[in-house]
C-alpha cells in the first residue's frame, strides 16, 4: 500500500493484531507498529481492521455485486510470465459504505468513499483474483494473492522490534 506521501506502507494481519511498517509512519528502520482493531482507543486499527474486512475477496466480490455500477473487460496482459484478465469496476462508493452502515464502521473510513471507486482486477485462468488495485482518498492499495493451493507461514514481527500503537501515538503526543 502506498501512503499519501507515496512511501510504500506494509501491513501485516498476524493473530488478530494489525502489524504496521513504511509510509508515514514516524518509526525507525525496522521497527513496527501494532494496532489491535478491536480497540475503539485505536483508531489505526480501526481503519486497518475495516479496510482488511473490506479486501476480503470472496465476501467483498459478493457484496459489492449490488454496488458496482460496469465492469469492462479490459485484455489479457502477462503479469511475472502468467496471462492475467484485466478488468475495471466502477464502484459507487456512498452505495458501498452503505453496505457497512450497521456495523461499526469507522466513519474516518466513510468519509474516504465518496463518488465512484475504480477498482482494477486482474484474474487467473481459473478466475482467482490475483491483484486488486485501487486508489481511494489519496490512498494506493494493492492486494497481491499468490500461493493459491501452497501452505505457509506468516509470523509476526519480533516482540523486540515492536511498538503498540497507544505508546506511539503518546511519543506524538495522541
Amino acid at each position: 500500500m502506498s501512503a499519501p506521501d507515496g512511501a510504500d506502507q506494509r501491513i501485516l494481519f498476524v493473530d488478530g493484531a494489525i502489524y504496521s511498517t513504511g509510509g508515514e509512519l514516524p518509526l525507525e528502520p525496522g521497527r513496527w507498529m501494532v494496532s489491535d482493531p478491536d480497540d475503539l482507543d485505536d483508531p489505526y486499527g480501526q481503519f486497518f481492521g475495516q479496510l482488511l474486512e473490506a479486501t476480503q475477496l470472496t465476501s467483498t466480490a459478493r457484496a459489492f455485486t449490488d454496488v458496482t455500477n460496469s465492469v469492462t473487460f479490459i485484455g489479457t496482459e502477462t503479469v511475472d510470465g502468467d496471462a492475467r484478465h484485466h478488468y475495471e469496476l466502477a464502484i459507487d462508493a456512498g452505495e458501498s459504505a452503505a453496505l457497512y452502515a450497521d456495523e461499526d464502521f469507522d466513519q474516518t473510513a466513510t468519509d474516504l468513499l465518496v463518488g465512484t471507486i475504480t477498482q482494477d482486477v486482474w484474474l487467473d485462468d481459473q478466475d482467482r483474483v490475483r491483484i486488486l488495485h485501487q486508489a481511494t482518498g489519496g490512498m494506493t492499495l494493492t492486494v497481491t494473492n499468490d500461493g493459491y493451493d501452497e501452505v505457509f507461514t506468516l509470523e509476526a514481527p519480533d516482540p523486540a522490534d515492536v511498538i503498540p500503537f497507544a505508546d506511539l501515538a503518546a511519543d506524538f503526543g495522541g
